[in-house]
């Protein structure tokens, strides 16, 4: 039988990691010009490519066009 506590360990070893990563999508968001709800909404959110979304801002691409892509 499968033991459940052993199988969490490994996630919440995974969870400080997680938060850096978090945390620095977040601040490379701000740092391209997202408000701070939309740095934490796609911060959070993993299947957004951070990477886009930062170049859509260098391009010029306003804001809320960028959201409407990426969401």
């Amino acid at each position: 039988m499968a033991n459940p506590k052993h199988k969490a360990e490994p996630e919440s070893a995974e969870e400080p990691h997680r938060d850096r990563v978090t945390q620095w999508r977040i601040e490379r968001l701000l740092d391209a010009g997202y408000s701070r709800e939309a740095a934490l909404l796609i911060g959070h959110d993993t299947s957004i490519d951070l990477h886009l979304a930062v170049e859509l801002l260098e391009r010029g691409c306003p804001m809320d066009a960028a959201l409407q892509i990426l969401f």
